[in-house]
């Protein structure tokens, strides 16, 4: 290894150049870096939910459940295909072996299911859902309000989710909590009767009048503009003077129903100090920064706090954990080299030979650091763990090649073949120490499943510092020995020609 050794003394400018280079994309990369509370985790399974309201379970095991499964027989890969059948809904999991390229398996099973529509019941629903780590909400909190609940929702839904949804980086924002209503026409058979109305005819007349369907797009100024089609019905008295035909001309909804708006069942009560609240979810895009979406929220939220006099509240925000986990790795960082800094200065006893030595550890760091934002890794819990374990490992081989530097330039004035002598002395032990080190950690990125997929983004961390420290011990610090070193002779020499 010693070839680094002699090339890097042999270019000593290009390697400071080089130095300065790396700390400056060092702090670049650090800004850049994602930060998010655990890294990301794709499991390999999709989930199908196809709903036809009316149907028993074992219509829908018939007719939903059997042609969504033979169609997905076609997908490779697959290992499991389950299903659970019951009244007007069919629930089918799959599941595919974690070598198989996700996105590549979904879209084949979006696309198997597609075509299994056809042969569903006419009106079914279906739906192919998958999770991931990243669907975990970066925020949750509640929304709060003394003033009508209908209203204020209503507020929240037109003014502060699409304020969340600009913010860069959210994928969604949902409101759940709010109170539903539904409009209920409960028919009146006598008037049935004395109209000679048929019950079906109310129906249909419902039907056709609260029918709005897609009509395409017509181009405007500002872009493409969705057309529909149909009255709909805005209100109690639209749909009471619906008109229903009869044999002789017609009546009203009104004259044969009583058409009211009732308030759905709640099945979940939220409080906020007591008082009614609704919750909203912030769903993070895939490569989203979570601390970003944080503030970005609550600089929103801010704003609405006075204008729609509501009270927010946070119930659960990945940032705070982020940004301590963050702290606390710059402290231990810091307290870190300052006791390396202390134990090698007494040992060592030269400030010239610390400073050499000290300057492995912020260099190794910022190198790792453009290792994880060239693989795409980001900043969590696991990369930052790992990032504090390697402070502790990244200096060994700095300060054993530094020693060994200074013992042999005690007497005069290191050249660059003596500092090659002295590299080559300890180059084997520190090459074989790191890569033993290396040897225990990089395997864990190549185990498969959950723990692979978990633990990866930690092994490249600690594999890339300890191989970034031992770069830098061959590297960097023989060309700072030589010019701190040098120096210091020249003023031991200057010293002693003075005092005889």
């Amino acid at each position: 290894m010693t070839f680094l050794t002699r090339a890097s003394l042999a270019n000593r400018a290009i390697v400071g150049l080089i130095t300065i280079a790396i700390a400056l994309l060092g702090l670049v990369a650090m800004g850049s870096l994602r930060q998010e509370l655990m890294p990301p985790v794709k499991y390999p399974g999709a989930f199908i939910s196809v709903q036809a309201a009316g149907l028993a379970p074992e219509q829908m095991a018939e007719v939903a459940t059997e042609p969504v499964e033979q169609s997905l027989r076609s997908v490779a890969g697959i290992t499991e295909v389950s299903s659970v059948s019951s009244t007007g809904s069919s629930q089918i999991s799959v599941t595919w072996p974690f070598e198989l390229d996700a996105e590549e398996t979904e879209r084949a099973i979006r696309s198997a299911v597609d075509g299994a529509k056809a042969a569903l019941p006419q009106g079914a629903r279906v739906d192919v859902m998958s999770g991931s780590s990243s669907d975990m909400p970066a925020m949750m909190f509640t929304a709060g309000s003394s003033g009508d609940p209908i209203a204020f929702a209503d507020s929240l839904e037109q003014t502060v989710l699409p304020a969340l949804r600009s913010v860069d980086g959210v994928r969604e924002a949902t409101l759940s909590g709010r109170e539903e209503q539904r409009v209920e026409v409960a028919i009146r058979p006598a008037d049935l009767d004395r109209l000679k109305v048929e019950a079906a005819s109310v129906l249909q007349a419902l039907q056709a009048n609260a029918a709005v369907q897609p009509a395409g797009q017509v181009e405007g100024a500002e872009g493409a503009v969705s057309v529909t089609v149909g009255p709909g019905l805005e209100s109690i008295e639209a749909i009471q003077a619906l008109p229903v035909q009869v044999e002789e001309g017609s009546v009203r909804v009104g004259d044969v129903a009583d058409v009211s708006l009732q308030s759905v069942a709640a099945t979940s009560i939220s409080r906020v100090n007591g008082k009614p609240a609704l919750t909203i979810q912030i769903i993070p895009g895939s490569g989203a920064n979570v601390v970003d979406i944080s503030h970005g929220v609550q600089a929103q939220l801010d704003g609405f706090t006075e204008s729609l006099d509501a009270e927010f509240v946070t119930l659960f925000d990945q940032a705070p954990y982020i940004e301590q986990s963050i702290h606390d790795l710059s402290v231990e960082g810091a307290l870190g080299l300052l006791f390396a800094v202390i134990v090698i200065f007494a040992f060592l006893r030269s400030w010239r030979s610390t400073v050499i030595a000290a300057v492995s550890i912020p260099l190794s760091l910022l190198i790792t650091m453009i290792g994880l934002w060239w693989s795409d890794n980001t900043l969590n819990i696991l990369t930052l763990g790992a990032l504090t374990i390697a402070i502790g490992r990244v200096v060994d081989d700095s300060i054993v090649v530094i020693e060994n530097i200074t013992r042999h330039a005690e007497r005069r004035a290191p050249t660059p073949a003596d500092i090659v002598t002295s590299v080559k002395q300890v180059a084997g032990a520190i090459t074989a120490s790191t890569l033993t080190t290396v040897a225990v950690f990089l395997p864990i990125a190549f185990v498969s499943g959950l723990t692979g997929q978990l633990f990866r983004p930690f092994a490249i961390t600690v594999t890339i510092a300890l191989l970034a420290s031992l770069v830098v011990a061959l590297t960097i610090v023989p060309v700072l020995a030589y010019w701190f070193l040098k120096n210091r002779a020249a003023k031991q020499l200057a010293a002693a020609d003075a005092s005889a």
